[in-house]
């Protein structure tokens, strides 16, 4: 298993194509503030995959072009602690 960062594109694609069926509606985080976590350094977006991609994790942060999510097993958001109040 590799883990790595997603891009802002590869997270669109994981909110639009896996958190929307995922989810319930009423669970389903919004997505403009989990990004401006993200960009705030106060989150960030992991993407499980099954084998290594061409890159590897050292490459994670280039690969904005021909994103390649096929071998995508599991995503994850998290958070710093304190960032949520519930």
């Amino acid at each position: 298993m590799i883990w790595r960062l997603l891009t802002e594109q590869e997270i669109n694609i994981v909110y639009e194509q896996h958190m929307k069926r995922g989810f319930p509606p009423e669970e389903l985080p919004p997505f403009p503030p989990a990004m401006e976590l993200i960009a705030s350094g106060e989150g960030w977006f992991f993407g499980i995959f099954d084998k290594a991609q061409d890159g590897g994790i050292e490459g994670a942060h280039e690969m904005n072009s021909d994103i390649d999510l096929e071998n995508l097993a599991a995503y994850m958001q998290v958070l710093k602690l304190g960032v949520c109040s519930s």
